[in-house]
């Protein structure tokens, strides 16, 4: 009977932690429509993986893209299946370059394949 309820007790209390995780996911993307392209200088592409590994195909346009356009970035890789966090540093771009580079970076955007995009 105490594992019955202790059981119970344990599922009742995950079930708002799952509520807010899908409240805070929603304002990240209502984040991300409101940045200010012209002022941001600094943005996060965040690759992440449940096993299967990285969205390999979006990873590739976002490094050609890059580099086609001689943006300086860096990579910080964090796991086995080739999770990584590219950072990237628009200070030294002009605003409507800004603007552009931000406007790319948010087409990338995709949760469901794990892409996230953070702009400052």
């Amino acid at each position: 009977m105490k594992n019955i309820i202790l059981i119970t007790m344990v599922v009742l209390s995950t079930i708002p932690m799952y509520f807010c995780q899908s409240k805070r996911k929603a304002q990240k993307n209502n984040d991300l429509a409101k940045v200010n392209e012209k002022e941001s200088t600094k943005a996060k592409i965040s690759f992440a993986s449940y096993g299967s590994g990285i969205d390999v195909d979006t990873y590739g346009k976002l490094k050609e893209y890059l580099n086609k356009n001689n943006i300086m970035y860096s990579e910080k890789p964090m796991g086995r299946e080739g999770e990584v966090d590219v950072s990237i540093d628009l200070s030294t771009k002009s605003a409507d370059e800004r603007k552009k580079i931000v406007q790319y970076l948010k087409s990338l955007h995709n949760p469901e394949k794990l892409v996230r995009v953070e702009v400052d």
